[in-house]
């Protein structure tokens, strides 16, 4: 789906901005945070027949993610441990995403200018650098590439309805599955799509080309479920379902919340109490946001099909992720890098509304846009920073433990970072501290 030649620049200018902002990349090492189980640890990660087979026919780190994992294999191919070719890839992949969205928005909206703004957030939002700086994170970058390669062919299928975007929609779909199984919510993105262009849900052929994608969604969750049952199944915590619900309720409000307005960013989201505790009143309200949230998709389906159509991309791709069930698994409520692809949501709207806004207050266009620019410059400057966090195992600690000051895996694996660095007695100051807590601080908000 090629770009006007008005469209390449805004393109490159898109992708200079998202580049300024990753500089500190090449300057980045490995951290201690799975690092070295996926990459400097991991036997399997020479270049052989074999070891691509094991990767196919294995489960690695309570994930199914072949692609993955092919893609170290070939970084460590080309750069050895050089911790510095690795992120070159990781930041070349982010770039290729931040082209994709712009591609695919320009496609579906026939806006550029919505396009632009929504793709420039997506590219230097603070939110996505965990994605991107966190070597051990190849898995969303290269499933949302195919992700993102996927919807541009089915659009390009939708608009032709040449059957062969449709093969190549299928082909990048899986590639999508084979990198993370977070890609199963493919086929009700393709369905947003047709509501977008068609404003219905009825076409009974549109139904039954989607059967393929839902079985192949429908067959790799399973095995993704097996795969996390494999390796997490006995590191669990024990809440109780309404204590989850709350807990999505304010990992959803704190999602947009931290979207929009990027603070307090931390490697690690510890949950707000242990289990068996009594939930304190204020977390109560946290379920009035998703409430709000139905209401307006409710409200905005039939009145406004570009604003429903961007929460319902949002609530879809960050849903999946809100753990009610359980999983994903982990000693955490929320994750940074679970916005990487529903952001694109959050910043439709906002595109789509200073857009919106500009053409209603022309005299103050020119001021809305540098109020944008400078907003821009924020992010950039917030994910240029945030990015430094991950130079090593030791910055990264450091910087959740200003939030979460008694959490105990910061406080052990910086001790466990400050020993393989050498600095003895801050390890050793760790290591005790650790021990005090045992079972972590009460974050607050």
């Amino acid at each position: 789906m090629p770009l006007s030649s008005k469209q390449l620049p805004w393109l490159l200018l898109i992708l200079l901005i998202t580049l300024l902002a990753y500089i500190p990349l090449f300057k980045l090492g490995f951290t201690n945070y799975d690092d070295k189980r996926y990459i400097l640890e991991n036997q399997n990660l020479g270049f052989s027949f074999e070891n691509i087979g094991y990767f196919f026919t294995h489960f690695f780190d309570g994930h199914y993610h072949p692609l993955t994992m092919l893609s170290l294999m070939f970084d460590h191919l080309l750069f050895d441990f050089d911790a510095t070719g690795f992120h070159i890839s990781n930041l070349l992949l982010h770039l290729f995403n931040t082209g994709l969205v712009f591609t695919f928005l320009a496609a579906l909206l026939k806006n550029g200018k919505i396009a632009f703004i929504t793709a420039v957030l997506f590219g230097v939002t603070p939110m996505g650098v965990e994605s991107v700086a966190w070597l051990s994170e190849r898995k969303n970058l290269l499933y949302s590439f195919f992700y993102l390669l996927a919807l541009i062919n089915y659009l390009q299928y939708h608009n032709t309805g040449k059957k062969k975007f449709y093969w190549f929609t299928m082909a990048a779909f899986i590639l999508s599955l084979l990198s993370k199984a977070q890609a199963i919510i493919f086929p009700l993105s393709i369905l947003l799509i047709d509501y977008f262009r068609q404003g219905s849900l009825i076409s009974k052929k549109g139904w039954l080309e989607k059967i393929p994608f839902f079985l192949l969604a429908a067959g790799f969750g399973i095995l993704a479920v097996e795969a996390q049952n494999s390796f997490w199944n006995d590191k669990q915590l024990e809440y109780a379902f309404f204590s989850r619900i709350v807990f999505a309720a304010q990992a959803f409000s704190l999602y947009i919340f931290k979207l929009l307005i990027p603070v307090k960013l931390s490697a690690i989201y510890p949950y707000p109490i242990d289990s068996g505790q009594v939930l304190p009143t204020y977390l109560y309200l946290f379920l009035a946001v998703p409430v709000l949230y139905l209401i307006l998709i409710l409200h905005f389906i039939r009145r406004n099909r570009l604003l429903s159509f961007s929460l319902l991309f949002f609530g879809l791709h960050i849903g999946f992720l809100l753990k009610i069930t359980g999983t994903p698994y982990g000693d955490y409520f929320m994750a940074d890098r679970y916005t990487y692809l529903a952001c694109i949501g959050i910043y439709l709207i906002t595109g789509s509304q200073l857009i919106k806004l500009a053409r209603s207050l022309k005299n103050a266009r020119r001021l809305l846009y540098a109020i944008f620019a400078l907003y821009v410059l924020f992010f950039g400057i917030t994910t240029f920073r945030q990015s430094k966090t991950w130079e090593s195992g030791i910055s990264l600690w450091k910087k959740v433990l200003e939030h979460y000051p008694q959490n105990y895996q910061a406080l052990n694996d910086l001790g466990t970072a400050s020993a393989a660095a050498g600095n003895i007695a801050e390890a050793e100051a760790s290591f005790r501290k650790a021990i005090r807590t045992e079972t972590g601080g009460k974050p607050g908000l």
